[in-house]
């Protein structure tokens, strides 16, 4: 899936900037280069990196290392024009080094053309609803100070659309794990994750109740949560003799506790916030291999190297998360070995409320 929605935008932006290079329109081309290369660095590359680095070479794999290499040869095509000389070595090295038979210059070959059947418009129309959905929900974590290391139990996504909603379910993995949440559902409507209450338009009904203002003004915030929905949908509500619109009433919405909820461009995302036991040991436990990774790059491992692994704490609450993810830990790390002991004599790092201490160690493999 994302290997055609990279190709579905690759096709996309030689259509555009080449329509655009024919108009002698050099910026929405730029652009549109500038577009693309956001989406596949800190998308579609960020999306697929446990497919670049897994250690199995299966067809999974294989297929990740050609699409993007597809991609990065036909982005330098594209670019040759903007940055001759750079585009220039980037060939030589990308496919002269490999393919004696290419032309000598990159400025010999030729320009990349664009195919329409190539592209899969609702593809790439579902991932820019997705990507909007995860970037609101990123959004919400920041506003209520939750790391993304620390899971959810759920995300939920109104989306009014039912044929929609069946389309993007998907995608449900993808933002589950961009997120970090056990779960994602779609509604029809915010009815599950909102409170509504009313408040008088005082400068459009002064005119039109007069000397019953405080009468009808109370009589609106009473209004219950069922009346205000049909006043919202284009219904009216009586009070005294004055029949009542939307323009008349201002309807405020207010999150049910446990959640958290951001809009944008007709879209709402909503975070269940509420963290038991289990979230928060998970989340202790992705904060103890964040910090592991960071001390794996400040002692020079590569990537790929096998460790052993010590860790020592005094905190209970962290040395049951790391006992009750123990299994992660070590697949997130490349850990062969973890041990808790009471000391280890390593580096003191600090999650949270709670201090421990790591030692690693790289372990030799035999090579294939």
């Amino acid at each position: 899936q994302m290997d055609r929605w990279i190709l579905s935008e690759y096709y996309r932006l030689i259509d555009e900037v080449i329509t655009n290079l024919d108009q002698y329109e050099v910026a929405p081309a730029s652009t549109a280069i500038v577009r693309f290369l956001d989406l596949l660095t800190n998308w579609y590359i960020r999306r697929s990196r446990r497919r670049f680095w897994k250690s199995e070479s299966d067809i999974d794999k294989a297929t990740a290392y050609a699409t993007l290499y597809q991609v990065l040869v036909g982005l330098t095509h594209i670019l040759a024009p903007f940055l001759p000389f750079m585009t220039e070595f980037i060939y030589q090295n990308l496919v002269r080094s490999f393919d004696k038979n290419a032309p000598e210059s990159i400025h010999l070959a030729a320009y990349p053309r664009a195919d329409a059947s190539k592209r899969d418009k609702d593809l790439e129309a579902n991932m820019e609803h997705v990507r909007t959905a995860v970037t609101l929900a990123r959004s919400i974590r920041q506003e209520k100070n939750l790391k993304v290391r620390q899971p959810l139990t759920a995300l939920t996504w109104v989306i009014k659309d039912e044929d929609a909603g069946k389309k993007l379910a998907d995608f449900f993995p993808v933002i589950a794990e961009e997120i970090n949440v056990r779960e994602v559902n779609i509604i029809h409507n915010d009815e599950e994750l909102v409170e509504l209450s009313a408040l008088p338009n005082l400068k459009l009904l002064g005119k039109k109740v007069g000397k019953k203002m405080n009468d009808v003004s109370n009589a609106i915030k009473a209004l219950d949560t069922e009346t205000l929905r049909a006043v919202e949908t284009g219904g009216t509500v009586k009070i005294d003799e004055f029949e009542l619109t939307a323009d008349d009433i201002i309807i405020k919405r207010s999150e049910k506790p446990g959640l958290a909820i951001q809009s944008d461009q007709g879209m709402t995302i909503a975070l269940n916030t509420n963290l038991t036991p289990e979230l928060i040991s998970e989340g202790l436990a992705r904060e103890v291999v964040h910090h592991i990774q960071n001390l794996r790059k400040e002692s020079g491992f590569e990537i790929t190297d096998r460790i052993q692994l010590a860790l020592s704490s005094d905190s209970e609450t962290l040395r049951v998360a790391i006992e009750s993810f123990k299994d992660y830990i070590c697949r997130e790390t490349l850990a062969l070995e973890l041990s808790l002991n009471e000391t280890t004599g390593g580096t003191e790092l600090k999650t949270g409320d709670h201090i421990f201490a790591a030692k690693i160690r790289r372990v030799e493999t035999p090579s294939a």
